[in-house]
């Protein structure tokens, strides 16, 4: 400490001539006490220094994009500032906050190769090179501003122009020795003490603890209730009763039969639970390369491995579970059809909305009111928080599911736009099921042209509007969302792929009419695993140096990669039902993929919120790598596990179980 304190005297020497004047302050108790911190840091007393330390130096590696530093957080937060000696003195601890570098000026550096020919350069200009997933902003893409951000600490008696006097002061003592200068400016939304009371309940916060209480007393009530009866050996009353036990939820949950029902189709339990892991792959990929990295620089170059693919491509999972929610539609509504049982309409888009909205609610509530106050973090404000104002905001766009339409730039819940999609589609399903079931021939005509028809809007949509070949990792996404990503209609073809696959497996005699040899099912799938590696491949091509675009060839890839994907699946849908599955049959109908297939609706749910809590309470800048984005992935499938267990049981299994006894089914 004494050597830290004989450092910083030296150092506070060469100072003096840019502490002569001060920014103005919001009020006479931040100015005395930045007067304080200033005379205290020159006297090397430890809360001052300890005030100082958590605040960013000089970091190494900005001209390889370690553009974002969170300082030391927590030591920030722990500073507790001197004991008030007089009445008009006030007490105060830590405010941590994260300042923009508007200035930063620096004399001639020579041995920096890349500066060697500049005088009193602005770094601030190496900052703004085209970082493609970050800094560009062509093609209208809404990126996040990662210019120079860099942590510090004031009096929490301060506000924003108080703590860019402190955090100017800071930097210019680091700067004094070689000649150069700073200016800064507070990101204020980053600011956070404690004790500020941005951290505390309000009343719709409490609101959801009651909800959250009340829910616990219906599991525990109803749990007790299903045990009582069960070890009486007495016929509960009613099974709506029994809708909140934990022991039935759970034992339903983890209840593997030896022999599936008919009409049960086992593969899709491994293709639902692999596409998920896909889609958390594919999240956990985009958190990564989006949070403070040291080699930011390098990211882009991710992109030029073919092998990469795998990640950037992994927005092909989602057309899988479009594909499978129009099977499911298709099927389970023939299937009731050949048994003499009518499409009830209204029944269907009850069970529909309630099932699906109940959780999601739940998880708007949670979103709105209390994400952004049972966590605090460094970076909580660039997720978190803006996510939590985006769903006070727009709350309702979700639950009426709208928002890809509606306030389509402020989404609450990132990913809910798929189940707003998926849930456009299936309201518009029985336009197609009534005649589906009545009159099954024409209408698969009726389904191939809709199909085509899709795939031909969003062939003109991305040659007319010049769109990357996919979602791209780059410049170029916003517009690519609001033309194509969530718009409905560009987004059928695999809902209606899925549509007609359905028709034709709840129709036996159908099936079996399609009966192949066995070189014509060796034939057919080493051209749908051609087909489905083209697709996730192809893309490649787009992400090469020296690529020029081409809409012509995005126009094609981008209309045609989701059909053909879609068609590849619905082969191996079809090929594991009539008997074509082999080995792959075995895997994708392995029975211990049941239990979470059952959970992967609340795993959705779940995922991001976990995930942007894990990047928003980052205390540093992170090297990325595949290593550390696959480990972390690994680690996402264990600790999202939890919160969509308890989704499950306590919301999501209750409510289908109510639908059920509502509807008489099951």
């Amino acid at each position: 400490m004494e050597l830290l304190s004989k450092i910083v005297a030296l150092k506070l020497l060469l100072l003096l001539q840019f502490t002569s004047s001060s920014l103005g302050v919001e009020s006479d108790a931040c100015l005395r006490d930045i007067a304080k911190y200033k005379e205290d840091f020159q006297a090397g007393v430890p809360w001052a220094l300890r005030m100082f330390d958590s605040a960013t130096k000089m970091p190494s590696g900005i001209l390889d994009g370690n553009v974002l530093q969170m300082g030391n957080y927590d030591e920030c937060l722990s500073v507790q500032g001197p004991p008030p000696v007089s009445s008009a003195d006030s007490s105060f601890t830590g405010l941590f906050c994260r300042v923009k570098i508007t200035e930063l000026t620096l004399p001639e550096l020579k041995a920096l190769h890349s500066l060697r020919d500049l005088n009193r350069t602005h770094v601030l200009q190496y900052m703004h090179l085209p970082l493609l997933h970050y800094l560009e902003k062509s093609q209208g893409g809404d990126v996040r501003d990662l210019s120079l951000q860099w942590a510090a600490c004031a009096p929490s008696t301060c506000g924003a122009e108080g703590l860019e006097t402190v955090a100017e002061y800071n930097l210019n003592l680091l700067l004094a020795e070689i000649g150069g200068s700073v200016q800064v400016e507070a990101v204020q939304k980053s600011c956070f003490a404690i004790g500020d009371g941005s951290d505390e309940f309000d009343p719709a916060a409490w609101g959801l603890v009651g909800l959250a209480s009340f829910i616990c007393f219906l599991v525990v009530l109803s749990s007790a209730y299903d045990y009582y009866t069960s070890s009486k050996g007495i016929k509960p009353a009613n099974r709506v009763l029994l809708a909140f036990s934990a022991q039935k939820n759970l034992t339903e949950l983890f209840y593997i039969p030896d022999d599936l029902p008919s009409g049960i189709l086992p593969c899709l339990n491994g293709i639902r639970v692999l596409s998920l892991c896909w889609v958390l792959l594919g999240h956990r990929y985009h958190v990564q390369t989006d949070m403070a990295n040291i080699n930011a620089l390098q990211i882009p170059k991710v992109a030029n491995v073919p092998i990469n693919m795998i990640m950037l491509n992994a927005y092909l999972s989602v057309e899988t579970f479009f594909l499978l929610s129009g099977l499911l539609v298709a099927y389970t509504n023939c299937i009731r059809a050949n048994k003499g049982q009518s499409f009830n309409l209204i029944q269907y888009y009850v069970n529909r909305y309630v099932r699906l909205t109940v959780p999601l609610a739940l998880l708007v509530y949670f979103l709105a009111t209390m994400s952004d106050k049972v966590v605090r973090g460094p970076l909580m404000d660039l997720y978190i928080d803006y996510d939590a104002q985006v769903c006070r905001d727009n709350w309702w766009a979700t639950l009426l599911y709208v928002n890809n339409y509606v306030n389509n730039l402020a989404v609450c819940g990132g990913q809910t736009w798929y189940l707003t999609v998926d849930m456009q589609l299936a309201l518009l399903a029985p336009i197609i099921i009534f005649p589906l079931i009545k009159w099954p021939k024409p209408t698969m005509y009726v389904i191939s042209f809709l199909t085509l028809a899709s795939v031909a809007a969003a062939f003109a949509t991305t040659y007319i509007n010049e769109l990357f070949w996919t979602n791209p990792f780059g410049p170029g996404g916003l517009n690519f969302w609001l033309y194509l990503y969530s718009n409905t209609p560009m987004r059928a073809a695999p809902f209606l792929v899925g549509m007609g696959l359905g028709y034709i497996l709840s129709n036996k005699s159908l099936v079996q009419k399609m009966r192949l040899t066995t070189w014509q099912v060796y034939v057919a799938w080493f051209l749908n695993t051609a087909l489905c590696l083209a697709v996730v491949f192809t893309l490649a091509i787009a992400y090469q140096d020296g690529y020029e675009y081409d809409k012509l060839e995005a126009a094609f890839y981008g209309s045609l990669h989701r059909l053909g994907w879609s068609l590849g699946i619905a082969w191996v849908i079809f090929a594991c039902t009539a008997g074509y599955g082999g080995w792959v049959n075995e895997i994708l109908s392995w029975r211990y993929f049941a239990p979470f297939s059952k959970l992967s609706y609340s795993y959705y749910l779940t995922h991001y919120v976990i995930m942007f809590w894990h990047g928003g309470t980052w205390r540093n800048p992170h090297y990325f790598t595949h290593f550390e984005s696959v480990h972390a992935f690994f680690g996402d499938l264990f600790v999202i596990f939890v919160p969509s267990l308890l989704l499950y049981i306590a919301v999501e299994a209750p409510t289908s179980a109510l639908l059920r006894q509502a509807f008489k089914r099951g």
